[in-house]
């Protein structure tokens, strides 16, 4: 834990069943321009994002329903573009991780003196810092991404997926309302609900922990580990869907500040080379760093133990891995076609992903070939 650390988020927060209905409310006055709706494809074919246009009217809105799971530099210099042509004055990010990323980061673009994204991915230039005013509406249980100032991208050219990590990226207003969350089928809230745990988890190890996220970080693992499996089990238990919904907004403003570990420097390459759902590369290597990491972290793990009524971390251990097989995340890189030959060149991307270095112990060539030997 760090003895002195900062603290501050400038996204406002309206949770729970119905928050949509504060749209009208809640979105920034902002000049004349239409409102941007950055989706997906499947979101906009539900009716979530006409649902949004109602609510906004009379205001004028364009709908950009073009974002991939795993979104490209590509797609973000795409909705930019599309921003700068109609003159938007407010983008909405509505949907999954992808989604909320994609439109941060068009946000972000759309007022840079540059029209690509990759020069700012990579470094090679910084933000100006001004963005056009955002909202985040997710609909799924799993990033954070709508109280996070990190997008993450994955540009085709460099062949590499990364984080983009600036303050103009957290949203203005944040409205998470549960129940957008019940259209996700049991393999997206399970693979997205691990990753709200992941974030939780790693909130507590990373190098970067501090009091306020540890508490954050306890209290969303314990509503994900209580609430997971029974969202998953019934599409229409709010109860479940509300847990999960706040256990993901609790881990994001816990890690937006801590940063991930090894768990997500591994589940880079995993997603990126082999196309694992990012949640599910996770949730493999969730319990082995916990394992690797414990020495370091005994006393929160216990504490966590304790708040979900476990007699001890071995317990607490134990029903993580029945969590993870409960809900049919796979378990092993074999069944996912990784192979040994696969292992060193995943080993190399994870060791150089910049999430590494978070690791409260030290990864190197021979933890991590243990942890691919733990899940292989």
């Amino acid at each position: 834990m760090n003895p002195s650390f900062r603290w501050g988020v400038p996204t406002a927060i309206r949770f729970g069943l119905h928050a949509i209905e504060a749209l009208p409310e809640v979105a920034p006055a902002s000049g004349d321009g239409p409102v941007l709706i950055v989706t997906d494809r499947v979101i906009a074919r539900l009716g979530l994002a006409g649902r949004v246009v109602e609510l906004l009217a009379p205001r004028a809105c364009e709908v950009f329903a073009a974002v991939e799971p795993n979104p490209t530099t590509r797609i973000v210099d795409a909705a930019a573009a599309r921003a700068r042509e109609k003159g938007a004055s407010l983008v909405i990010g509505l949907g999954g991780g992808s989604s909320l990323d994609a439109a941060k980061t068009a946000a972000l673009l759309a007022r840079e003196p540059g029209n690509e994204i990759a020069p700012l991915l990579h470094g090679r230039t910084k933000p100006a810092g001004a963005r056009l005013p955002l909202v985040a509406i997710p609909t799924t249980a799993g990033t954070g991404s709508e109280v996070t100032p990190i997008s993450v991208l994955t540009d085709p050219d460099a062949d590499e997926k990364r984080p983009l990590v600036h303050p103009s990226l957290y949203p203005a207003v944040a409205l998470v309302d549960p129940e957008l969350t019940r259209t996700m089928p049991a393999g997206v809230t399970a693979s997205t609900g691990m990753d709200a745990l992941s974030h939780a988890m790693e909130a507590l190890w990373s190098t970067g922990a501090n009091p306020i996220s540890d508490a954050l970080g306890l209290e969303a693992a314990r509503l994900v580990l209580t609430h997971l499996a029974p969202a998953c089990a019934r599409a229409d238990d709010l109860e479940a869907r509300s847990g999960m919904s706040l256990g993901s907004l609790l881990a994001g403003l816990a890690f937006g500040h801590t940063k991930t570990a090894g768990v997500h420097a591994l589940s880079f390459p995993l997603t990126h080379r082999f196309g694992v759902p990012h949640g599910s590369a996770c949730a493999m290597g969730l319990a082995p760093f916990a394992r690797l990491n414990r020495p370091a972290i005994e006393g929160k793990l216990a504490r966590l133990a304790r708040l979900l009524g476990e007699p001890d971390v071995e317990a607490l251990l134990a029903r993580l891995e029945r969590l993870t097989r409960a809900i049919e995340i796979p378990g092993s890189l074999a069944s996912l076609g990784v192979s040994r030959e696969d292992w060193p060149a995943l080993a190399s991307e994870t060791l150089a992903h910049p999430n590494a270095g978070n690791n409260p112990v030290p990864l190197d060539e021979i933890t991590l070939t243990a942890i691919l030997e733990e899940i292989a």
